[in-house]
């Protein structure tokens, strides 16, 4: 079994935002042990946000899509994969290509939605953050903005 990223149990936190920030911190708390002559100890950067949040996608994919990411890799065939179009990106992340999405005038990240459980707490708060920061919008909406 692949642990989450630093052993968090993040069934213990509500908030999407509480999650990135903690697993940003201890990131940053690990490399300045490992890197002594360059600490950090601002605030947190939009990088170190950026990379907790990708820590945890990978994490997710190759916990609940281990066969489908294998696929992808040794080119075989997979239901999901053939499906959603799935790719693995330069950042290794898995994104679903080649639907409708790719006519539209959206940005990239809009048009190749990552892939992530449904089921999961991660996927829920993720949601529900989304869902506050743009004032309780709906789908409709959504769709429209890009995110």
């Amino acid at each position: 079994m692949i642990c989450s990223p630093y052993n968090i149990d993040i069934n213990r936190f509500s908030k999407f935002s509480r999650v990135i920030r903690v697993t940003a911190i201890v990131t940053r708390y690990l490399l300045n042990l490992r890197y002594k002559n360059d600490k950090k100890s601002s605030t947190l950067t939009v990088s170190e946000i950026a990379n907790a949040e990708k820590l945890w996608v990978i994490y997710l994919q190759n916990t609940h899509f281990q066969n489908e990411k294998e696929a992808i890799l040794n080119k075989t065939k997979n239901n999901l994969v053939r499906q959603l179009g799935l790719q693995i990106d330069i950042e290794g992340i898995i994104r679903c290509y080649g639907s409708r999405l790719d006519f539209s005038h959206l940005p990239g990240n809009a048009k190749n939605p990552i892939l992530l459980p449904s089921y999961h707490h991660f996927t829920h708060i993720l949601i529900d953050h989304t869902h506050r920061s743009l004032f309780h919008t709906g789908v409709q909406v959504l769709g429209d903005k890009g995110v």
